[in-house]
């Protein structure tokens, strides 16, 4: 039968080639309608290849919730409340081509990709879904999330209520007065880049970009920068970003508390990397004779910080994709670590309110 298809496409393609004869597709048109009586074609019946989704439509549906967190990292009402916000940014339309793809199971692919070290191409088979679909159903995720839903729940306390309230919690749960927050980098391998390479190039040997961020005593990014390169070490990075002008501004001066004999502001607290300026606190030299208060203070300094080592650790283990982001592009690692590092404090604020 291929035989005869391959005469008849010859016959065809001299048939085009000929002015002479008025409807060159006759013979091949009345051939093929000939063929499919006989039913020697195939009726085409959809437009892409049907796909089994018992894995999303059953197992999905029957999880525990314990086996629910491990495959998607958040519980099921978080999940449910995701669904729900961002349904008007996700949601897409059934066409004659093909059946729309649920809000629930673009959620299910982005938060199962995100939270597992898994390819495209086994995330695209657990789903029952293209190769590309998948990539472009994280993408879209990613973005509405960072641009829609997080600006909604994750900000940096500006008012002075916020502030206080920050600072009691943080004293309460790490012993520390008068501190909102500890301040950290954390370098996130990458490939060499093709375009001023050496200044990715960090001082471990590897490349690198930076996720920079204020972390309170509740494991929460008040305050993210992502993108700097491995060169730069936490210091400059601080000098060069939005938070210099919010540490240097009257703000942490109006939420000030005595003290022994002193009024202490508001501040940060952060390694020996940083500078030492009014708002930002770190220990005395290790290379000094101290005295028993100074070697205190730096034990409860030091502990409390930790707190911000801790959220990094977090984020990779939520989001595991992380470990794995060496040939990504590099806008799209950006907004992939701003959202593993916000959604985990979104995580943990609906954790609270739902």
């Amino acid at each position: 039968m291929e035989s005869i298809l391959a005469v008849l496409r010859s016959r065809n393609r001299t048939l085009i080639n000929d002015e002479s004869i008025p409807h060159p597709f006759s013979y091949l048109d009345l051939a093929s309608f000939k063929l499919n009586q006989q039913g020697y074609l195939i009726e085409r019946k959809v437009w892409v290849r049907p796909k089994s989704s018992q894995w999303f439509n059953e197992i999905f549906t029957q999880m525990e919730e314990c086996e629910f967190k491990k495959h998607f990292r958040v519980n099921r009402n978080t999940f449910n409340f995701l669904v729900n916000e961002l349904h008007p940014h996700l949601g897409k339309t059934t066409t004659t081509m093909r059946e729309l793809i649920s809000v629930v199971k673009r959620v299910a692919v982005a938060l199962h990709y995100l939270a597992s070290c898994e390819e495209y191409r086994v995330v695209s088979s657990l789903f029952d879904i293209g190769l590309s679909t998948a990539n472009l159903i994280v993408h879209e995720f990613i973005n509405a999330v960072n641009d829609i839903l997080l600006p909604k729940y994750v900000k940096f306390p500006l008012s002075v209520e916020n502030l206080n309230k920050h600072s009691r919690d943080f004293e309460a749960i790490l012993g520390f007065p008068q501190c909102i927050g500890a301040v950290d980098g954390r370098h996130i391998p990458i490939s060499a880049p093709k375009d001023q390479a050496i200044s990715y190039y960090n001082y471990k040997g590897g490349y690198s970009i930076v996720l920079f961020a204020v972390v309170d005593c509740r494991y929460r990014f008040i305050y993210t920068s992502v993108g700097s390169p491995g060169r730069n070490d936490d210091s400059y990075i601080l000098q060069n970003s939005s938070l210099k002008a919010i540490l240097e501004s009257n703000l942490f001066d109006k939420c000030c508390k005595e003290l022994g004999d002193s009024l202490v502001p508001l501040c940060l607290i952060g390694d020996s990397a940083f500078p030492l300026t009014r708002h930002l606190l770190k220990p005395y030299p290790e290379n000094l004779e101290l005295s028993e208060i100074q070697k205190n203070f730096n034990k409860i300094l030091c502990g409390a910080r930790r707190v911000v080592e801790n959220a990094f650790g977090r984020v990779k283990a939520r989001f595991r994709v992380i470990a794995n982001v060496w040939n990504a592009i590099f806008t799209l690692l950006q907004e992939l670590l701003m959202l593993a590092s916000h959604f985990t404090t979104f995580v943990n604020i609906m954790t609270i309110l739902l």
